[in-house]
């Protein structure tokens, strides 16, 4: 896997001498990096400190988060960067979105004092030292699948610019999530396919004994009495044939025709069960 390279500082992003040409290329180019990565990684997990990095830079943000909806449609921390595990606790499952919620909007509190649904969370934004905030959806095909936070530790307006960039990064990561997806579904569906092909087997080879236990008994249990009709109807016809009229020795080759009849049926039952 190719790593991103080292994103530049956010002061040298900032220096007066630092060109808006030069800024932009820096941009595409760490965006093409970021994309390279998603592209060459197989897990979310190598790919999460990438996007971190990549939002701060774009953003000019301080820290930055990935919270994706689990089964239970909650959200959750997937990946963080410079939060206190007690701020994680109080704030994880919020989202300013309902979870079927169709093109979600990016969602900027530039003052989180002046916003009523913040307000139970206000003592650890501040405690977390967090002056600004921003959420941004990780949606793919108009589903959200999560969300971005980017926290400023001076209050900060993100410009337009900003929250493009933003979310060109959350399209990345949200076709990376989607990808996994995908590729969890398909680990399922073949697990389940290799456990049909397994029944199935198991069904065949049960097939199978049976089927050697019916040849079986064509070949020996039925041919046993079979060959007793034949044997001794010709032993009686061939030792007792003077004294018997030709009814009674008529009779014995029609047990005899009978019987090498029946021995042509149960070998064509053999090839059947074969076949």
């Amino acid at each position: 896997m190719q790593a991103v390279p080292p994103f530049p500082s956010r002061r040298s992003a900032s220096s007066a001498t630092e060109s808006t040409q030069d800024s932009a290329l820096t941009e595409l180019r760490a965006l093409h990096a970021l994309a390279e990565t998603i592209n060459r990684s197989n897990s979310l997990e190598s790919v999460y400190p990438e996007v971190l990095q990549a939002l701060t830079w774009v953003c000019a943000a301080d820290r930055a988060v990935v919270l994706l909806f689990d089964a239970q449609n909650a959200m959750r921390f997937a990946a963080s960067d410079g939060l206190s595990d007690r701020y994680r606790a109080a704030v994880e499952g919020h989202s300013p979105w309902a979870a079927n919620e169709e093109y979600a909007q990016p969602i900027l509190v530039t003052e989180p004092e002046r916003e009523p649904s913040l307000a139970p969370l206000l003592p650890h934004l501040r405690q977390e030292g967090i002056a600004s905030l921003a959420f941004i959806p990780i949606a793919h095909q108009g589903r959200l699948l999560g969300k971005f936070m980017l926290y400023f530790d001076t209050p900060h307006e993100m410009t337009a610019e900003e929250i493009r960039l933003a979310l060109t990064v959350a399209e990345y990561l949200a076709l990376a999530v989607s990808r996994q997806h995908a590729l969890e579904e398909t680990r399922q569906i073949n697990a389940d396919l290799e456990g049909c092909v397994q029944r199935r087997t198991r069904q065949l080879e049960e097939a199978n004994r049976e089927m050697e236990s019916f040849c079986y008994s064509v070949s020996h249990d039925l041919r046993a009495p079979l060959r007793a009709l034949d044997g001794f109807s010709r032993i009686l016809l061939d030792e007792a044939g003077q004294i018997l009229d030709e009814a009674d020795k008529s009779n014995l080759r029609r047990i005899i025709a009978a019987s090498e009849r029946m021995g042509g049926l149960m070998d064509d039952l053999l090839k059947l069960s074969r076949i």
